[in-house]
């Protein structure tokens, strides 16, 4: 295909990619139009069912995705660009995808991601895939267990192969008007800066890579974006927060000032993180950095070493085997 291809239609864009991406098959991969209601145009929407054997990065594959459609002068490059489960995809009793049913269920996604909580009592071994649609990515083979207490996992992308611990707490904190309401109820003399950066809407994004595993009893509050890298081990009572509460305003009390804004939170691939550890805004930890029991994470951790105490510090640096 050249940049002339002004009018290039669905069946070309399958045609590029599956002769492009090796990764991208007839049998993997559907595309179509749908009608986004909140924007209320037309999109095309592609779907790619995620098929490896090894760590991948679902937004790198997009890219790429985006990338090969860009060198062959797509000029209708899709509006959406999801990549989902092994299988997610519908197919007829002949094994060939259906668009219509794909449709749908896709439809069917997008409204589950509108949930606000996902709070789930009963003990299991993981949610149902009803459940997992409600996330922004829920990966292959991957096991959420319950008892869990999830809010708004749309803002949540968990990759392949994870395992995330019992009576896990994941707080995405998207909006904190409803204090803004309170304060001004409850304490109606107090004088208090209400910024809308701090007080409105707010869209954080949690990720985390490939293999990696969480204990029980976690707790990753998200006000801006908390990434995890590929293969990190986590011992159980692990605390994550990329933002701080606000205290200034002696007229408020603590809990009706909100969050700071955040600043993000990197975890490096291959890291491990110990029992009890808390790890707090701003702070990048390094690749296969080893985190010790009961460390409180202030600062950034080097790629590896090992970093222990409260406030921690750097006693080690791992070397290579001879």
């Amino acid at each position: 295909m050249t940049g002339s291809s002004k009018n290039i239609n669905i069946s070309d864009i399958r045609a590029i990619l599956s002769g492009r991406m090796k990764e991208l098959k007839e049998d993997n991969f559907v595309v179509f139009e749908d009608f986004n209601v909140d924007e209320n145009v037309r999109e095309t929407v592609l779907l790619v069912e995620f098929t490896g054997v090894r760590v991948a990065d679902i937004d790198e594959i997009r890219e790429s995705i985006l990338a090969q459609l860009k060198k062959a002068a797509v000029l209708a490059i899709p509006q959406k660009i999801e990549v989902v489960r092994p299988n997610w995809l519908c197919r007829d009793n002949d094994g060939k995808i259906s668009i219509d049913k794909s449709r749908k269920k896709y439809r069917l996604m997008k409204k589950l991601r509108g949930r606000d909580r996902l709070w789930i009592t009963d003990y299991g071994e993981n949610v149902s895939k009803e459940q997992k649609d409600s996330f922004a990515y829920f990966g292959t083979e991957t096991k959420l267990r319950t008892p869990t207490n999830i809010i708004s996992p749309q803002h949540i992308q968990i990759g392949n192969w994870v395992s995330l611990g019992r009576y896990g707490k994941i707080i995405m904190q998207t909006d904190f008007s409803a204090l803004k309401l309170y304060a001004k109820q409850h304490y109606p003399a107090a004088k208090h800066d209400f910024d809308k950066k701090i007080y409105g809407p707010r869209s954080p994004f949690l990720k985390i890579g490939d293999g990696t595993a969480i204990g029980d009893h976690f707790f990753i509050s998200c006000a801006l974006s908390v990434e995890i890298g590929k293969h990190v081990l986590f011992s159980d009572r692990v605390f994550i927060s990329d933002a701080n509460h606000l205290y200034s305003n002696l007229a408020l009390p603590v809990s009706l000032q909100a969050i700071s804004p955040g600043k993000p939170v990197i975890i490096g691939d291959h890291s491990f993180i110990g029992i009890n550890v808390v790890v707090l805004e701003g702070v990048k930890i390094g690749k296969h950095a080893v985190i010790g029991a009961n460390t409180v994470v202030t600062e950034d951790v080097p790629d590896f070493s090992v970093f222990v105490g409260n406030p921690g510090r750097v006693v080690k640096m791992i070397r290579p085997e001879s």
